[in-house]
């Protein structure tokens, strides 16, 4: 493709570049308008939906009232409150279907249908008291929040930021106003029944003080003016008197009595304040309106301008085009065709645009550069066939002397070669015999050192052998101590059970000489008694006192016969006794026979350990030597190796030196060959 043709296209691809921007520009500012319209659209929308909620808000509050006081008050109000609503449900209705036929947010206009639809019949269970106060609130706080979601723009429809501003200021009154909805319901339940059940009580409470954290949001958020409205708002008696009925309020937990404040008057009160933040809203809303209809002339006047300027630049961007293509045209064609001749060889031209200040006069130049080296070029030519003759000559001669050179050199080097082999060869002999050396003198040391830690072993086993030899003997003499004191207890006792034994027959003389006595004394009391008998009146005394003896002599003959059989009994006791000890004094002479076989025994034990320690102490003392042998014999094999792998080590150095004298030599022939 020719060039000039391909600045065309270059001409025309800037210019395409230019409308594609352009046409982006003007995409963008066209969504952007249609968003704001869009945005605007909806805006204006927004105060039918919220003074339909504004209506639902008083008759929820109505309808609580009524409920919380079974339909003593509020019946006029909530009667007229509906006609409110229907007036305001009736321009919301009407809304709806264009709504639907421009594909808009159909899913939640079903949703609020439906829910509307049902609206006649919770107002009948208001009306009957046939639903209490939670219930109701719950269906009317989900249908005002539907229409506030309706209310609210999507933040994709919204980037303008005074727009974003002002919609976040509505929707945070909006959202207060329904907090403060709410309370007025829950304050007229609790006011209107003359006490607060806990749950009134803390939603009560709770709503109060979700509405100071929207206003604050509020506050933060509006502009200077605004903010000077919601403090006039937030401020005067209304507000006041609403604090006031709180006040009581927050005092009444738990069921206690409210008496100063009605239903009607907190409904009034809070109705009031409810107005006001309405008008608050109003102000708000308009504030919305007004910033969403000037991003839209905002918007459409960028749209004009980003037309006008990219109109502008395609006009412009075509002309240069059209004139940078008309400049670079006719040079570039006169340049390529010198360039042409020049590389053809001709160097006598002479190149008239180096003059130009421009990218052509740069091209020239080179062109003219160019030109002057090749005429050198020719002159370099014409000097070099002159000497390229005695060149020749010159190289054959150098040729010849770096033959020479080359196989000396290389029979030096290979006999460098043979001795560094053999010196290698050596060296890995002795390497491998001090290898072999370390490994047989490694594993002599090992055996020398497990040898000396068993002999080691052996003598402390030994010696820990020879003490316990000597404690059994010490056990064994104190055991044969304490037998032969045993023995001698034990016949100690024999004797005084002997002597027991004939005390306890001394004492049965003396019972049985006792049981003769007392046998006589019966006789004696018998004979008193029949002397008695004879003498009649004058032997009675006489023969009281006879029975009296009779019975002491028989108490006395049964005591004797009792203390009879006790020494019976203990006299067989004291010749078992007397047997078992002797049986005793047996087996004590049989154990002490015993322990002096025993000690004899350990004796003779103690002198055999005592020679095996003495010949377990000697051969760990020429172990130790042996061992200490080995170590020396392993020092001088590493010292060995150590010499053998620097023989090893300069061998491998010598080939490498070799091998490095051999690479100099062949670039040096190289090199020279080359120069």
């Amino acid at each position: 493709m020719r060039l000039s043709a391909k600045i065309m296209i270059l001409a025309a691809i800037s210019v395409l570049g230019v409308v594609a921007i352009t046409a982006n520009g003007l995409v963008q500012d066209y969504q952007r308008w249609r968003q704001a319209e869009e945005a605007e659209i909806r805006i204006a929308r927004t105060p039918l939906f919220s003074g339909l909620a504004h209506e639902l808000q008083k008759e929820r509050g109505l309808s609580a009232g009524y409920i919380g006081s079974r339909g003593a008050t509020f019946a006029n109000a909530l009667n007229q409150q509906q006609r409110d609503t229907d007036a305001a449900l009736a321009r919301v209705r009407a809304l709806l279907p264009q709504m639907r036929a421009g594909a808009e947010r159909v899913a939640e206009i079903d949703a609020l249908d439906r829910t509307l639809s049902h609206l006649a019949a919770w107002r009948n269970k208001v009306l009957d008291i046939a639903v209490p106060v939670s219930e109701m609130a719950g269906f009317y706080t989900g249908m005002i929040r539907q229409l506030l979601d309706l209310s609210t723009i999507p933040s994709e429809l919204v980037e303008d930021a005074e727009t974003i501003r002002q919609a976040t200021v509505f929707f945070t009154i909006i959202n207060a106003k329904e907090a403060a909805g709410l309370e007025r319901a829950m304050g007229a339940t609790g006011f209107g029944s003359g006490a607060f059940a806990q749950p009134i009580y803390e939603r009560f409470i709770r709503l109060g003080a979700l509405q100071d954290g929207y206003l604050e949001v509020a506050h933060r958020k509006a502009t200077a003016e605004q903010s000077a409205l919601i403090d006039r708002t937030l401020s005067g008696p209304v507000i006041e008197r609403v604090e006031a009925m709180r006040t009581v309020a927050r005092g009444s937990a738990f069921g206690t009595p409210v008496a100063s404040v009605t239903g009607r008057e907190w409904f009034e009160a809070s109705t009031a304040r409810i107005e006001l933040l309405k008008a608050l809203e109003e102000r708000v809303v308009t504030d919305l309106v007004a910033a969403s209809e000037a991003a839209e002339h905002a918007a459409l006047r960028g749209l004009a301008i980003t037309g006008g300027i990219g109109l502008a630049i395609v006009l412009l961007t075509t002309i240069l085009c059209w004139q940078i293509t008309r400049s670079l045209k006719q040079p570039i064609r006169a340049i390529v065709d010198k360039l042409r001749r020049v590389s053809d060889g001709d160097a006598d031209l002479t190149i008239e645009e180096t003059a130009r200040r421009d990218e052509i006069g740069d091209i020239a130049r080179g062109l003219e550069i160019l030109r002057q080296k090749e005429k050198e070029r020719v002159r370099l030519v014409e000097a070099s066939r002159e000497s390229q003759a005695s060149e020749v000559q010159r190289a054959r001669r150098l040729e010849e002397a770096i033959e020479g050179f080359r196989s000396r050199a290389e029979d030096a080097l290979a006999e460098v070669d043979r001795m560094a082999s053999l010196l290698a060869t050596v060296a890995r002999s002795l390497t491998d015999a001090v290898d072999i050396t370390n490994r047989n003198t490694a594993d002599a040391q090992s055996s020398s050192l497990q040898a000396n830690e068993a002999v080691e072993d052996v003598a402390t086993a030994v010696s820990e052998l020879q003490g316990s030899i000597a404690e059994i003997s010490s056990r064994i003499d104190s055991s044969q101590r304490a037998t032969d004191e045993a023995a001698s207890a034990a016949a100690s006792a024999s004797t005084r059970i002997t002597g027991l034994s004939s005390a306890a027959q001394s004492i049965e003389t003396v019972a049985t000489m006792i049981a003769k006595i007392a046998a006589q004394t019966n006789l004696l009391a018998l004979n008193a008694t029949i002397e008695a008998e004879r003498a009649g009146a004058a032997g009675r005394g006489f023969a009281v006192v006879a029975h009296e003896v009779k019975e002491l002599a028989n108490q006395t003959a049964a005591a004797t016969s009792d203390i009879a059989k006790q020494i019976a009994e203990i006299q067989r006791e004291t010749s078992a006794a007397v047997s078992g000890i002797d049986d005793i004094l047996k087996r004590f002479d049989a154990l002490k026979s015993s322990a002096l076989g025993i000690a004899s025994v350990m004796a003779q034990q103690n002198q055999a350990t005592r020679d095996i320690s003495a010949g377990i102490n000697s051969a760990s003392s020429g172990s130790r030597v042996a061992s200490d042998r080995v170590v020396s014999v392993v020092s001088a094999a590493e010292r060995t190796s150590g010499d053998a792998k620097e023989v090893q080590t300069a061998s491998a150095r010598m080939n490498e030196v070799s091998s490095h004298l051999r690479a100099v030599v062949t670039d040096f022939l190289h090199g020279v060959r080359a120069a």
